[in-house]
């Protein structure tokens, strides 16, 4: 806006001078430009001007002093940026989990017109992934991101896109965490003191074990005999988890335990097997 060049031609005599006036309608420019080889040409300083169609008219006379037919041009001024945004809520909870970081998708909204490309970086601070996605009706949404790579923490995100003036928005960024550490999880070896259970011990034989997941979370068990089987839960309670089952109902021989558990971010800890 502070450097429009308006140029044109004329086969006036070298140093004829061209007339201009260039108008938003309020605010009106008078200029001159000087033929030189049959070219001229003038940059303005439109900033005063208001956005919208911007009427240019150019005159000039030869030596001899006839009047070339007047010219006129319109050029829209355009300089208001486009709005962007990242969506205030990715992948539901701003969370990445183990499950969620090979199929992330970066949504948000712009009203630059349909076919303008966000550019996008996704970093760790220090691996970076780039992407683009297209504005459609008011939206834009990536294809599905593989952010594996990226380190457990902090993802920043940021976004740019340009109207078709080629005025760029305020870039727009989001921060998520991306946390796909597995749990851990193990079933205390032995159980019962020496892994067998006696008629004594097979109404109340307790299978404890340990995990990292955060208190609350409930581990599923499965206790079998291969045609009986009970399911249960038992619930992390300061790293360690505990529930005592009664098994008369089984056969004699080996039962075979596994036990399975997820963290809050819903990351799950590889199953743990067990023989009685």
């Amino acid at each position: 806006k502070t450097a429009v060049v308006i140029s044109g031609t004329s086969n006036a005599e070298n140093g004829q001078t061209v007339t201009l006036t260039i108008t938003d309608g309020v605010t009106t420019i008078n200029a001159t430009a000087t033929v030189t080889g049959g070219v001229w040409t003038y940059t303005a300083d439109i900033s005063a001007m208001a956005d919208g169609n911007i009427t240019i008219t150019a005159d000039v006379t030869n030596l001899i002093g006839n009047a070339a037919t007047q010219a006129t041009r319109t050029l829209v001024k355009d300089i208001l940026a486009p709005i962007l945004g990242i969506d205030a809520t990715l992948m539901t909870d701003n969370l990445v989990n183990d499950t969620e970081k090979s199929a992330f998708v970066i949504s948000g909204t712009s009203n630059a017109e349909d076919g303008q490309v966000v550019t996008l970086t996704i970093t760790d601070g220090s691996t970076t992934i780039n992407a683009t996605a297209a504005v459609t009706g008011g939206s834009w949404q990536t294809a599905v991101l593989d952010i594996s790579s990226l380190a457990d923490g902090n993802i920043t995100i940021t976004a740019d896109v340009s109207d078709l003036a080629g005025n760029p928005a305020t870039q727009a960024t989001k921060t998520v965490t991306k946390d796909a550490a597995l749990p851990t999880l193990a079933i205390d070896d032995p159980l019962m003191t020496d892994n067998k259970v006696n008629d004594a011990e097979k109404t109340a034989v307790v299978i404890s074990g340990t995990s990292n997941a955060e208190n609350g979370q409930d581990v599923a068990l499965a206790i079998t005999d291969g045609s009986t089987t009970i399911n249960a839960t038992a619930t992390v309670t300061g790293g360690v988890w505990t529930y005592t089952a009664d098994i008369s109902a089984m056969v004699d021989g080996n039962i075979d335990i596994t036990a399975d558990v997820t963290n809050l971010i819903g990351n799950a800890a590889t199953q743990v097997p067990r023989i009685l």
